[in-house]
């Protein structure tokens, strides 16, 4: 063929440059067709394709990208070691001396400790004063596990992500800090920790490795005590009143800036409340800690506490009566028959109301608060009782001015609206929608997190109604005179709420709104009057002179399957934990079923049997206390600063139990057995933790006076 080299004329192949690296090198295979083996120079020139066009890409970059050239120019190398190291995870401490190790305070990097403290600082904007301690690579686990780093100072907790893409930061002072709790992890082969916030959700976090999870939990805790030892030493204290004049100085400046330049309103912004009382427009509050709640009525006014259930239940609306009393208000309580000596020994009016709260309290405890079980077998059973309720309510609560109800009374918000007055609802536990904590009675065995928290008041708010709604508007019709409603219409939170717990025991939630306050726990105070008998008080001596510690033990007026079984087990749980114990046995004043023909089980001579005394007495002769949760009895230890040990049984229960662990003045038992509960008693005698602790709220709880 004319004008075709020969080389062209033997049988070619397919020329490929991806696999040969070039053409020449293609041409150059097919020169020597003899040699199919690969060379050490073709063998180059593959490998070297892919660099070829990586750096191509990389040249690319360069000239088109001034922040990419600054980074390979700068970072090539030491950026690579940074981003290996960041997925290795692992963890730091910046306050132990350097090891032989450590490469004189090398970070793992290159860096050293004190860039890495500058660099902390510089990305949380925090002051050259603030010490970094720990570091440690996790998880912040939401919606979606997000990866970064975790730094443990002094002051603060901080959070950062390294993810592409994600500027996620977490700042939380120390302060801020209840607890810190070791779980399980979301996703199978990690540690969880997780962090138990003042008045806000939980937050999560996962690690990798479970040492380098407990080596963060440690580190915290530790700063969490060195935190609590400088607030009680004052040095805390003065730093934080230094911050809090400067914003009260500032305020005020504000205020008075705002308050001479009132003439450019159209309407004048009252100084005083003389001004207000003088003149008819609407309130308006300039100062920030004002409330509604600080102005009193100037008339006596007739108010009824609604509320059913135990001697708990009732105990606390005695002491606010007593307080309206006091005020000059002509208060009134309805609830059942069996507690109308006890209210009126006060003074305080009575009417009452239908039900059986034994009863009551013996469906709770075999089926659980308002469960399945529980609704089912009360449908049956107090389909009736529930009528006799709402009506004996209905005529309690004539010729009233205000009306206070224990939600659990049901029926308190329908006879406001018949009878056109005011209505607040009180109650020992939370019952408004919230992050921070879950429903009362919807308590998990772990932490769930906000999101959880939240649904449990809004599924727990259809279910209870769900169950009543017939009834409820059957009664609204046939004798209160209104129409039929619903969950939309009655608007359950935005119902104005009184929570009669310290605010140190259950901080108020950051989203809980303006007519939602937490006032302090009710006191009623009956052992200034009392006389202890010789028993008790010889048995409190001994007890001291043989240098042994006491402890009270008592489940109030539950109900329990076997009374014998029970007491069995405080026996043998108080002499394995070697202490001396007052015993309350409550439990058996109810007995219905297994035990109750049983004889009394002799006790020993570390344990008296007491059949009552006034808490606010008895406590403050002992060193710890154990009972069932119930909202009077934790506020009673609590205040008197006593490790406490609660096992409870139903309903709000199970929430003090949550509230004293996180908080860490006591124990949450989940069983009760001998082993479990003799170590709890030994531990809440023996730990120093625990005792300081309890010692701190106490006396936190004891300088709120709510009832005035």
């Amino acid at each position: 063929m004319q004008g075709v080299p020969e080389w062209d004329k033997s049988p070619s192949k397919p020329q490929n440059t991806n696999t040969t690296g070039s053409i020449e090198g293609s041409i150059a295979s097919q020169v020597e067709p003899e040699s199919y083996a690969p060379t050490l120079q073709n063998l180059v020139k593959a490998g070297s394709y892919p660099l070829q066009r990586a750096a191509g890409f990389a040249g690319y970059l360069n000239r088109h990208s001034k922040r990419m050239s600054n980074m390979l120019a700068t970072e090539s190398m030491g950026y690579v070691e940074k981003v290996s190291g960041m997925w290795k995870g692992g963890k730091k401490h910046y306050d132990e001396p350097a090891s032989m190790d450590d490469e004189a305070g090398d970070d793992g990097d290159g860096t050293s400790a004190s860039t890495t403290r500058d660099r902390f600082r510089d990305h949380f904007a925090l002051p050259l004063t603030e010490k970094l301690h720990a570091t440690y690579f996790g998880y912040l686990h939401r919606v979606l596990p997000l990866y970064g780093k975790i730094y443990i100072s002094d002051r603060t907790f901080c959070f950062r992500s390294l993810l592409p893409g994600s500027r996620t930061k977490l700042v939380l002072p120390l302060k801020d800090i209840e607890n810190v709790d070791k779980e399980k992890g979301f996703r199978f082969g990690y540690s969880g920790l997780v962090i138990v916030i003042r008045g806000h959700e939980e937050i999560f976090f996962e690690f990798g490795r479970p040492d380098t999870r407990d080596d963060c939990a440690v580190t915290l805790l530790q700063n969490l005590e060195t935190m609590r030892y400088l607030k009680e030493s004052g040095l805390l204290s003065l730093e934080e009143k230094e911050s809090a004049d400067n914003a009260v100085a500032e305020h005020k400046a504000l205020q008075q800036a705002r308050q001479e330049g009132f003439v450019e309103h159209e309407m004048k912004i009252p100084k005083t409340i003389e001004e207000v009382r003088n003149e008819a427009p609407p309130i308006l509050f300039d100062d920030p800690r004002a409330s509604i709640l600080n102005f009193k009525p100037t008339e006596s006014l007739r108010i009824t506490c609604l509320t059913i259930g135990s001697r708990g239940d009732v105990q606390p609306y005695i002491a606010l009566c007593k307080g309206l009393i006091a005020e000059g208000h002509r208060p009134r309580i309805a609830t059942h028959a069996e507690f109308r000596e006890w209210v009126e020994s006060h003074g305080i009016e009575f009417a009452p109301v239908e039900g059986d709260p034994a009863e009551l309290m013996r469906l709770c405890v075999e089926n659980g608060m308002f469960t399945y079980s529980f609704l089912k077998e009360a449908s049956a059973t107090f389909r009736v009782w529930i009528d006799e309720l709402l009506t004996s309510s209905w005529k309690a609560c004539q010729n009233t001015d205000i009306l206070i109800e224990s939600p659990s009374a049901m029926g308190g918000i329908h006879i406001a609206e018949a009878l056109g007055i005011p209505y607040f609802r009180a109650f020992t536990m939370p019952w408004t929608r919230t992050r921070a904590y879950p429903h009362a009675f919807a308590v998990p065995e772990h932490k769930m997190g906000g999101a959880y928290n939240y649904i449990t008041y809004v599924m727990f708010e259809n279910f209870f109604w769900k169950a009543i709604a017939g009834q409820v508007n059957r009664w609204r019709k046939k004798e209160l005179g209104l129409p039929s409603t619903n969950l939309e219409k009655l608007q359950l939170n935005k119902v104005p709420f009184l929570y009669n717990f310290s605010p140190s025991v259950v901080v108020p939630p950051l989203d809980y709104s303006d007519w939602i306050r937490v006032t302090g726990y009710w006191f009623l105070d009956e052992g200034k009057d009392w006389q202890p008998p010789k028993e008790l008080t010889d048995f409190i001596k001994k007890a001291r002179a043989d240098n042994k510690k006491l402890v009270y033990i008592g489940f109030g007026s539950i109900v329990v399957s076997d009374s014998a079984a029970l007491t069995r087990t405080i026996i043998k749980s108080v002499r394995k934990a070697d202490v001396k114990c007052i015993l309350s046995k409550g439990w058996s004043d109810r007995l219905y079923k297994k035990g109750a023909s049983e004889p009394e089980i002799p006790l020993p001579d570390d344990i008296l049997q007491i059949k009552s005394a006034p808490h606010d007495w008895l406590f403050t002769q002992i060193d710890a206390a154990a009972h069932h949760g119930g909202a009077g009895t934790t506020g009673a230890s609590l205040r008197a600063g006593l490790p406490t040990i609660i096992k409870p049984f139903f309903g709000d229960q199970f929430f003090s139990a949550s509230r004293v662990e996180d908080l860490g003045v006591g124990i949450y038992l989940r069983k009760l057995n001998v082993s479990v509960f003799s170590r709890a008693l030994w531990e809440a005698v023996h730990s120093e933790r625990i005792i300081v602790k309890a010692k701190v709220l106490g006396e936190q709880i004891r300088k709120v006076n709510p009832e005035s």
